[in-house]
């Protein structure tokens, strides 16, 4: 499982909170990117309905770096290289995700409709 995927299972993405988060929305998708690695390496992460997409580029070579999403990838600098990926991944599921109530695409949307017309919400005795 890749990394962003483990992070953001159970989440879902609030697209209004992307923009507060300095996103910038081109056509479909939102679009954010980090420096990282001392500014070595340019890491561009893209939202495209509720998926996350990242793609990283050595800045030195301008050629994209893939090694940091292979789970089998080893070593220190790849190791810090993921580390840096993931906290930037928390970073942004802390302030732009929200826990989903189930993890069945369906029953949310069951319960949005719910929410949205009778306002009322689940409950989990």
């Amino acid at each position: 499982m890749k990394i962003e995927e483990e992070l953001l299972f159970g989440y879902q993405v609030k697209e209004d909170l992307l923009l507060n988060f300095c996103f910038k929305k081109e056509k479909d998708k939102f679009i954010k990117t980090y420096e990282i690695m001392n500014g070595d390496f340019e890491l561009i992460i893209s939202i495209k309905k509720g998926k996350l997409v990242p793609k990283m580029i050595d800045k030195n070579y301008g050629d994209e770096y893939s090694l940091f999403t292979n789970e089998y990838a080893t070593g220190e600098f790849v190791g810090k290289l993921k580390d840096e990926y993931r906290n930037i991944i928390l970073e942004i599921r802390n302030k732009c995700y929200r826990k989903s109530l189930f993890l069945d695409a369906q029953a949310e949307r069951v319960a949005k409709y719910i929410k949205d017309n009778y306002d009322d919400e689940p409950e989990f005795p």
